[in-house]
């Protein structure tokens, strides 16, 4: 029995091997190929690991509400894919609405050209925009506000960005947090009045 399994053992690795020559493709086909996945999405599913590819296309999908022609969508790790978005409204749009989320997962995205290597990507920010109401005014100022800011995460925008809250928002802010970090609840902040 075991001489029969060993015989079938050597007659799959001598079925298996990989030739010694390599392909070649022209280096210009290449560079082509690449540069259509410049300013491109990268993003994985948070706690995703377990879901099929295929359906999580598919969902991703259908929560952007991009046509098929307008975007380009590939699987190129587990649980990483790179999408295109061809339209600048369309693309705008999906920055500006994150966080997503879809099959009970959060979308965690980041910018993404080619020739970078995806599985060199860390995805693990995802951002949040936080309001700012009832501030006292000694702190009713930009710069006040982002040192707030600061503390959750890595600052991005600002609103407004000059000048004072038109409207009852206040200030609002995008702030990139790290997901593997609690969310810092808050903090204290001096103050001349209290």
């Amino acid at each position: 029995m075991e001489d029969e399994l060993l015989a079938i053992t050597n007659g799959i690795q001598d079925t298996l091997t990989l030739p010694d020559e390599i392909i070649h493709i022209p280096l210009e086909e290449l560079q082509s190929n690449g540069s259509q996945w410049k300013n491109a999405w990268i993003f994985t599913l948070w706690k995703g690991e377990h879901l099929n590819p295929s359906q999580v296309i598919h969902a991703v999908q259908m929560k952007l509400k991009i046509s098929n022609e307008k975007r380009d969508m590939a699987h190129v790790a587990p649980n990483k894919f790179v999408c295109k978005i061809h339209a600048k409204d369309d693309d705008e749009k999906v920055h500006i609405g994150q966080p997503w989320q879809v099959m009970n997962c959060l979308i965690i995205m980041k910018r993404f050209s080619s020739p970078t290597k995806s599985e060199a990507v860390v995805l693990d920010r995802i951002p949040l925009r936080l309001c700012f109401q009832g501030l006292l005014l000694e702190h009713l100022n930009k710069n006040i506000v982002q040192r707030v800011v600061s503390i959750a995460g890595i600052v991005g925008l600002i609103l407004p960005e000059n000048g004072l809250p038109k409207n009852v928002d206040g200030f609002r802010a995008s702030v990139e947090i790290d997901m593997n970090q609690p969310i810092k609840k808050g903090s204290f902040v001096e103050s001349i009045e209290r």
